[in-house]
């Protein structure tokens, strides 16, 4: 039983460590486009939340539509 917990720990860890390591390599990509050109980097980012918005927004439409029938 021991054996299994530490096992699963382990794993545990090593999950942790590529999710940071994801993380950090997620950050550095994007603090290399912002560095590069910061006018495209923000279009790109304004327009993925635009997208974000109109979905909520669509989301939000149906849930009404859907409750008041």
């Amino acid at each position: 039983m021991k054996n299994r917990i530490a096992v699963l720990w382990l794993r545990v860890r090593v999950l942790a460590s590529e999710t940071r390591q994801r993380i950090d390599a997620f950050v550095k990509n994007e603090d290399e486009l912002y560095w590069a050109d910061p006018a495209a980097y923000r279009r790109r980012t304004d327009s993925f939340w635009a997208k974000v918005a109109l979905v909520l927004w669509l989301v939000m439409m149906l849930t009404v539509y859907i409750l008041e029938a």
